[in-house]
């Protein structure tokens, strides 16, 4: 194809454009040719990775000083793209805890958030199930979730548990 100037390369090593094939010219990336920072995520996409950690710490610092909100949603996809393309590399990650708070807190901060709520909810769970069967005071219970012991006991209702001392209701 290159004889017959079908395939010529692009300045940027990697890329090629292909002509004379079909009505539309194409564009073929070889992923695993891309040299730079620049295309340290692109890298890290490919099937059976040749990107390396290095990529990710890069990725990561890139994420951190993202201003702009599309750059960060940006930084926010990768994540999910990676995992999709490359789980051995998402479980390295994994298995290094500082790289995998970070990726947590700077790429993924929804995720942060939904997992605070989902363990405070449990938690509140877990304490209407101890003051329902007496393990707990109510009033100290309370007071770990910050509420009043009438809010408390109100939600615990509202949640279908029985406030001891109380007349009866449903009971989870």
């Amino acid at each position: 194809m290159e004889e017959t100037g079908q395939l010529t390369a692009d300045e940027i090593r990697g890329i090629y454009h292909v002509t004379g094939l079909t009505e539309f010219p194409m564009q073929v990336v070889i992923m695993t040719e891309l040299i730079g920072d620049e295309y340290a995520g692109e890298r890290a996409l490919v099937d059976n990775n040749r990107a390396n950690i290095e990529d990710i710490y890069y990725l990561l610092e890139c994420a951190e000083k993202a201003t702009d909100t599309s750059e960060k949603e940006h930084y926010r996809i990768i994540p999910d793209m990676i995992e999709a393309k490359n789980p051995e590399i998402m479980g390295k990650i994994r298995r290094d805890n500082d790289m995998a708070r970070s990726w947590l807190e700077i790429l993924k901060p929804d995720l942060t958030e939904r997992d605070k709520e989902r363990d405070k909810e449990r938690d509140k769970n877990n304490l209407f199930r101890y003051v329902q069967e007496g393990g707990m005071n109510l009033e100290y219970a309370a007071g770990r979730m910050n509420m009043s012991a009438e809010k408390f006991a109100q939600e615990m209702k509202n949640a279908g548990y029985k406030v001891p001392g109380e007349g009866a209701s449903s009971q989870k």
